[in-house]
């Protein structure tokens, strides 16, 4: 049997579910801890947030790109072009159905604009061909214009569409004939799709139609249970009745892979149907029989929550094509039913929908990064016709929103307070709107001010620079949370929450039988250090990650950015299940020699950076008081045991780039927890204990030149003298123009380097590993602010402009317009 069940993530039986029910009203679904292998519900809602972000951009730009006349948009061709329908197709309401959703979570009056002029056309259709897809087609466009706006221009149109639904009610049969097939032996048809189209009529009974219209859905909805679902809670596609006796005649497929079979987009209409039809009713049996195919579905789901185009199409799950709209509609009809359904049991149906919806929110089912106009990818229209499949839909597009604002929903998150404003068009509650820079510790707050500052007039010469750090947040979104509690070898201590990782370049010594004591081979990295053993990895993906996401915080006000940020730091720092302990103990251990050492401290070395994240992240409701104090308890307890454990000391007195990178976290961490003093104290220090030691009169960093990578330590070592010189700048220490006796000095130190931008030019030192084209970039273009001499600039110069281009120092310390480097003058290079 193939390995195919989300319910193996959740442990609950669901034969259990199977009792009670709800009553009709909508409660909150109860908070529970989460089963193992779910999406942080935290981290879901940062997806949900930045996706109806992305849902924004795609359907603002189609609608404005398109012509209702030329009709409406419904899938995708491999081009990115959209395959385009006449206004009477089944389709024809998604498109302005997603804009009317997106007006609601944002209020933008264009979007209302673009919502109402794809809207209006529709009021042609029953002036031409029509049959049950009426629901479909006035629900999602005039019902919801109607709901949003509450203007009664919106009703006629919808209620006059009711009324010729109701019209195609056979009450011999009990249901509503689905087409008009031109096959005497095949007289009247009813598809599992026309559950979803009673909703028009529910809506129709309740706003001035005739409230027969609900009896007749309510009959409908019985007819399907009768006939198109199975005792398993599989069903049939399509069901043929006499129309003159009502007798079921056949049972087949249009769209499945066979008569026997369960369609997944079928039984994902059931799901949301019957859980409608309990809304709308208050019927127990239409809720029993909403629990009956959500089981089904759920037991046999694939273990992401995908369906496959049909439950038992051939290669499912591994080899069949999937359908994300399919899952878009299971997942939004799942989230509604869990609110019905008390305690586990809703929890289960809860759970599913956010697991599927937490694959759909992922890159291998997003459009982003693709040529592709809608949000989603992947779904399948009609596989036996060989018509629309693995394409966008728009109907896919529609039910993800739909979840998707479902889900905040019942989070409890309030879509107006975090709409993620689109890049450089930046909303009045942004941070730093009104232009004041962040104060930070090692970056710069005036530079990204004045970036920020030009990127909101409109300057081109940063966007690409900009569009890089908003794709590779995007990506962000998607990264951890992380925790030391992940690693598989337990510490020392015997705590996990100690952090732990293996010496770089220490590897097991070949000669002995056990590898023990293990040896050194400088320059060469062990490729444990980041395996699942070890926290280091983990530790350098959530700093890059938070580091990512609060840049672009900052630069788009996009709150998503920092909801998942703020998760990230939560889970890594605060959480009680999840935290490190603040220390290093057991950093850069070397099996069969020591546990931990003093050198482990660097591991830690982007702490600083981490510190003006914090910064960056503050105006955002999703870093609170609580978090930041939380934050500096952690930060002091660290600094403390920096500056009293043995590791620490031992670490302080190293005379290379540890001790450097030790007075820089040290000094910053004083700095950030309030004590200034201390970090005055620290930097000052550093003018005879690091500047005058390191650094010789034609600026060689000798210690570094004697490593396997000169080059790459030489630099890293500048990089940490440069943060001390930053972070004097806050306490009254000028390191930049410090001279030591001897007449080192940190310029003296990059001069030194900088020639070898040029990477045609040898390197004297040994250096075992490959040289970034950019590796000095940040390092000169903050020495033209420090020093502004021209030499700086035309080592710029011959840095590849490609790497110039697109690198984030171009918006850490962005050239002032105006200037030329790699381009043209005023702010309009690329």
């Amino acid at each position: 049997m193939q390995a195919r069940s989300f319910v193996s993530l959740v442990t609950v039986g669901l034969c259990a579910a199977l009792a009670g029910c709800a009553s009709a009203h909508r409660p909150a679904a109860p908070e529970a801890p989460r089963p193992a292998g779910l999406l942080p519900r935290s981290h879901l809602d940062s997806l949900a947030i930045s996706n109806l972000g992305f849902a924004i951009e795609q359907y603002r730009a189609a609608a404005g790109a398109n012509d209702p006349a030329d009709g409406t948009p419904r899938s995708t061709r491999p081009d990115g072009s959209w395959r385009k329908v006449k206004v009477n197709d089944w389709t024809s309401g998604f498109f302005p159905g997603i804009l009317w959703y997106l007006f609601e979570y944002t209020h933008d009056p264009q979007l209302r604009f673009q919502a109402e002029r794809w809207t209006l056309p529709l009021a042609a259709i029953p002036e031409h061909h029509y049959d049950h897809d009426l629901g479909f087609q006035f629900n999602t466009s005039f019902v919801n214009a109607f709901r949003f706006t509450g203007e009664k221009r919106f009703e006629a149109p919808a209620l006059n569409a009711a009324r010729l639904l109701a019209g195609r009610f056979n009450p011999t049969v009990g249901a509503i004939k689905s087409w008009d097939w031109k096959d005497p032996k095949r007289p009247f048809p009813v598809i599992v799709d026309n559950m979803m189209n009673l909703e028009l009529l529910y809506w129709g009974a309740h706003h001035g139609g005739d409230p027969v219209w609900a009896s007749m859905a309510n009959q409908h909805a019985r007819t399907t249970i009768a006939n198109h679902i199975r005792p398993d809670g599989g069903s049939f596609h399509v069901v043929v009745f006499d129309s003159t006796t009502g007798k079921a005649l056949e049972r087949i497929t249009h769209q499945g892979y066979a008569d026997s079979s369960t369609w997944g987009r079928g039984e994902s209409w059931l799901v949301y149907g019957f859980t409608m039809a309990y809304r709308e009713s208050g019927d127990a049996e239409f809720l029993h029989t909403a629990r009956r195919v959500a089981d089904y579905a759920l037991t046999h789901l694939p273990a992401d929550g995908v369906p496959c185009w049909d439950y038992q199409a051939p290669g499912c799950p591994e080899t069949a094509k999937r359908d994300a709209s399919a899952a878009a509609i299971l997942a939004s009809g799942l989230l509604e039913l869990s609110t019905y359904v008390p305690g586990d049991s809703g929890r289960i149906y809860r759970d599913a929908a956010e697991h599927t919806l937490a694959t759909l929110s992922s890159p291998a089912y997003l459009a982003k990064g693709t040529n592709q106009p809608t949000v989603l990818l992947h779904s399948v229209g009609n596989m036996p016709g060989k018509d629309e499949v693995d394409v966008g839909m728009n109907y896919a597009d529609y039910y993800y929103v739909e979840a998707l604002l479902r889900y905040l929903e019942l989070r409890g998150v309030k879509a107006h307070d975090v709409f993620p404003t689109p890049v450089v068009q930046r909303s009045a509650e942004a941070p730093t709107a009104q232009g004041a820079a962040p104060e930070l510790i090692v970056l710069r707050g005036d530079e990204l001010a004045s970036a920020k500052a030009r990127l909101d007039r409109g300057d081109t010469a940063l966007l690409p620079a900009l569009r890089r750090l908003t794709s590779e947040a995007d990506s962000a979104l998607h990264a951890g949370p992380f925790s030391v509690m992940e690693k598989q070898r337990v510490p020392p201590s015997g705590d996990r929450h100690d952090y732990t990782s293996l010496g770089s370049y220490w590897w097991p010594d070949t000669s002995k039988p056990n590898g023990l004591p293990y040896v050194r081979h400088d320059g060469r990295r062990n490729p444990a250090t980041v395996g699942p053993d070890y926290d280091a990895r983990r530790r350098g993906q959530m700093e890059h990650a938070v580091h990512t996401l609060a840049l672009a915080y900052y630069f788009t006000g996009n709150e998503a950015y920092a909801l998942h940020a703020g998760d990230l730091l939560r889970t890594w720092f605060l959480a009680p299940a999840t935290r490190m302990n603040p220390n290093l103990d057991y950093a850069q251990a070397i099996p069969g020699i020591t546990q931990g050492r003093g050198i482990g401290i660097i591991d830690t070395h982007g702490f600083p950076v981490l510190l003006d994240d914090l910064a960056l992240l503050r105006p955002s409701p999703h870093w609170s008081d609580t978090d930041e104090q939380g934050m500096k308890q952690w930060m002091s307890s660290y600094l403390e045991w920096l500056r009293t454990s043995k590791n620490g000391i031992d670490e302080r007195d190293w005379p290379n780039n540890h001790g450097s990178w030790y007075d820089v976290q040290t000094a910053a961490l004083a700095l950030y927890v309030g004590r200034p003093e201390l970090a005055r104290e620290i930097v000052q220090r550093a003018e005879t204990k690091r500047i005058a030691k390191q650094i010789l009169p034609d600026g060689r960093e000798p210690l570094e030149l004697a490593r396997t990578r000169s080059l790459h330590y030489s630099v890293f070592n500048l990089e940490a003298l440069m943060q001390l010189a930053e972070i004097g700048r806050h306490v009254g220490v000028d390191l930049w123009h410090y001279e030591a006796p001897n007449g080192a000095s940190i310029q003296k130190a990059l001069d030194y380097l900088a020639p070898y931008v040029d990477l045609s030019r040898k390197w004297p030192g040994e250096e075992l590993t490959p040289t970034e084209p950019d590796l000095l970039y940040g390092p000169l273009r903050l020495a033209q602010i420090v020093y502004g001499a021209p030499r700086y600039d035309a080592w710029i110069e011959q840095i590849p402009p490609r790497e110039v281009r697109t690198s984030l120092t171009r918006i850490l310390y962005p050239k002032p317009a105006g200037s030329r480097i790699h381009g043209s003058a005023g702010g309009t290079d690329s």
